[in-house]
């Protein structure tokens, strides 16, 4: 049996198995070692950062595909340092637009998607790739990939799909120097399908100019860390490199270079975006006819108690690249998600615990780690992918449907999707005053639309541990949203599936830890209960600039954002798309009537709203507003009020009982039960009265 290709030609289906890229993969890393140890290179070029150029005609005699070779030697850097680097793509190569992992055929082999920014003369180019890494036992990093044809990375109009035969890296300590060295070999063999005229040959001769690409990153950011340490004005923040010029990156064997960037769910890039299946449920027609929609401008006053103020009043307000910093726990934000990726991918390890409220609920045990628990459900209705995770990263929305969160806030931004947060858990005795410090990652899918969110525990300086409460800590809070649409490309239905543990770091009785494993596999459906009661709240798909503030109030729909402006964009953004904005998106269940949009400064801003009421959209009119901050204002007297979530337990809790009739106060009972138990076996006497307070 053949099947037909989207080329129009035929391929043996047996092609495009995972057991033949597991071949393809090896066969990959096995040539990169043979070729670059044989014969027949000369030199193309050498660079004036050191980096010398060969170049080979094919592999054998009747590859007639040329290969180059760049190599050179980094100082103060292990093969660990710079291939984590490597994997941060968008740290150093300009063209790289995104990047993601399809699915991780072993522990060494990966299927991958990667896309290159369109240029004044050509489309953007993608490739479909399967790679392999393979580390030594003298501390060497070997990585290799090639094209690969998968029905699961279909090709994308209005993108050139590219051919790679071979590229790789080869990384390789060098011994008896005081510091770290390592010499670097880059190795590209792509097929351009024909002739290959002569200056695309010298375009493919500087391809291997990467390594200085990279080396000039790692060293920029070493003299960077080490002013910070000079510096005594000034309490220094732990630098991407930390106290010494090694980086800390997870495992080399679990690595995975071109699946480590990808696009935001906050930032979609511009081609992503035309295929993806993330769309708002607002852009099918209803029938009825909008309501019309107030934008007002107001001063400063109107608008909370905030004061418009310059970033630096003593400096010359500076561009977008000054207002994130460096990413303090790049280590620890790549761990999570791949871990999340792999807990969620399949239910191997996993344990059931059976299905409540059409959730399908596990567990699974792992060494020396709190359990896992996970839930798996569909939310209908047309919520997309995007309008769920806003409702997961809403901290007021947060505060309904997550039994156990009382408050949380936002400390730092390395990015737009990319937080460090602190939440602020309630109380259950006897786990009292509990909180977590976390990063928050966000990366979006751009071939399936699915979105992966995951938060990890990290000990950082900006939030101190506060001796009236306990530092809980989680290896992982995670959800991934997967959308399925129809045959317009509209959303359905998404699975969604959560994956979490804590450790509330004091002793918890059995049936109080029951109580909370319960809240915690309710997430899922009470997700779901609260976009049906209270719909999805507005989210930042854009910002021109870094969101400093972000607040909203579920039962009143207020929404106000406070950030710090950008009037210009990169030139990268001005070549792909044009109207710089901050793109706030709002729906119809919050705002179903009119909308009040106020706006702070009313000089040097402009409040547009798109015509399906999907988008408020501020710009800047002046390069005065570089640096300011601006603050949005979102209001409703419209605001359809319902009745409060039930409190999220497992639905035995909530079962009807034989006439019908649901229990009452289910939970406060349980909860009651649990703290006199735990009361009768420590021996400690509380009057009932105690006992009451401490149960509600």
């Amino acid at each position: 049996m053949r099947t037909q290709t989207l080329s129009g030609g035929f391929t043996d289906p047996m092609l495009t198995s995972p057991a033949y890229h597991i071949f393809q993969a090896d066969n990959a890393l096995s040539t990169l070692k043979q070729v670059v140890g044989d014969d027949g290179w000369k030199k193309a070029l050498k660079h004036k950062s050191g980096v010398v150029v060969h170049m080979k005609n094919g592999v054998n005699k009747a590859d007639k595909t040329p290969l180059f070779k760049g190599q050179a030697v980094i100082q103060g850097f292990s093969p660990q340092s710079i291939f984590y680097v490597i994997g941060m793509r968008r740290l150093w190569d300009e063209n790289f637009e995104d990047g993601n992992l399809i699915e991780n055929l072993n522990e060494t082999t990966s299927l991958t998607y990667e896309v290159s920014k369109a240029t004044a003369t050509s489309k953007p180019r993608d490739l479909s790739l399967i790679e392999k890494i393979e580390c030594t036992h003298d501390g060497a990093i070997i990585f290799a990939c090639t094209s690969v044809e998968s029905s699961r990375i279909p090709k994308v109009p209005g993108r050139v799909r590219a051919q790679i035969k071979l590229q790789g890296w080869i990384l390789e300590p060098i011994r008896g120097s005081v510091n770290p060295a390592t010499r670097v070999t880059y190795v590209v063999q792509e097929n351009m399908k024909g002739w290959v005229p002569g200056f695309a040959r010298k375009s493919l001769a500087r391809r291997p100019l990467v390594i200085a690409a990279i080396n000039d990153y790692l060293q920029r950011k070493a003299d960077r860390m080490r002013a910070q340490k000079k510096s005594s004005q000034h309490v220094p923040r732990p630098s991407v490199f930390g106290t010494t010029n090694t980086l800390e990156p997870p495992p080399a064997a679990t690595r995975r270079p071109h699946s480590l960037d990808s696009s935001s769910m906050m930032n979609p890039s511009p081609t992503s975006s035309n295929h993806s299946s993330v769309r708002s449920i607002l852009a099918e027609p209803t029938g009825k006819s909008l309501q019309r929609k107030h934008i007002t401008f107001a001063d400063t006053s109107d608008i909370s108690d905030r004061e418009e103020t310059d970033v630096a009043t003593s400096a010359k307000p500076t561009g977008s690249r000054h207002l994130y910093p460096s990413h303090r726990h790049p280590t620890k934000k790549i761990e999570s998600l791949e871990s999340l990726k792999r807990l969620s991918s399949s239910l191997e390890g996993w344990t059931s615990k059976g299905e409540i409220a059409g959730v399908k609920l596990y567990t699974q045990a792992l060494p020396e780690k709190t359990p896992f628990l996970r839930g798996d459900g569909v939310i209908e209705g047309g919520w997309t992918a995007e309008q769920l995770c806003s409702v997961i990263h809403c901290f007021g929305a947060r505060k309904i449907w997550d039994e156990r969160f009382e408050n949380g806030q936002v400390v730092e931004r390395f990015s737009q999707k990319e937080y460090l947060v602190h939440w602020s858990l309630r109380n259950m005795f006897p786990v009292s005053h509990c909180d977590i410090s976390a990063i928050t990652s966000i990366e979006t899918n751009a071939s399936t639309g699915a979105i992966y969110t995951a938060s990890t525990s990290v000990t950082d300086a900006m939030i101190a541990v506060n001796n009236g409460h306990i530092r809980g800590h989680t290896d992982l809070y995670g959800w991934v949203f997967m959308p399925n649409v129809d045959d317009r490309g509209r959303t359905k239905s998404v699975n969604v599936t959560m994956v979490c543990n804590v450790d509330y770091k004091c002793h918890v009785p059995g049936n109080a830890a029951k109580v909370l494993e319960n809240e915690m596999m309710a997430s899922v459906a009470n997700v779901r209960d609260y976009v049906e009661k209270y719909g999805c709240p507005p989210y930042i798909r854009r910002v021109a600039g870094k969101v400093v503030e972000e607040d909203f109030e579920t039962k009143t729909g207020t929404y106000q954002i406070t950030y710090i402006a950008k009037h210009e964009p990169s030139q990268a953004y001005k070549q792909r798309k044009s109207g710089w904005c901050t793109d706030i998106r709002v729906h119809k269940s919050v705002y179903p009537g009119e909308l009040d949009v106020k706006v702070s400064p009313t000089h040097g801003t402009r409040v547009e709203m798109t015509a399906d009421h999907k988008s408020v959209r501020i710009f800047t009119t002046s390069p005065e507003m570089e640096g300011k901050r601006v603050v949005v204002l979102l209001t409703t007297e419209h605001r359809m009020m319902k009745e409060p979530i039930p409190v999220p337990v497992k639905s035995e809790l909530r079962k009807e009982d034989a006439k019908g009739k649901k229990k009452k106060n289910g939970f406060t009972a349980l909860r009651m039960l649990v703290f006199t138990y735990w009361l009768l076996s420590t021996g400690i006497c509380c009057s009932p009265r105690i006992i009451g307070t401490a149960c509600d």
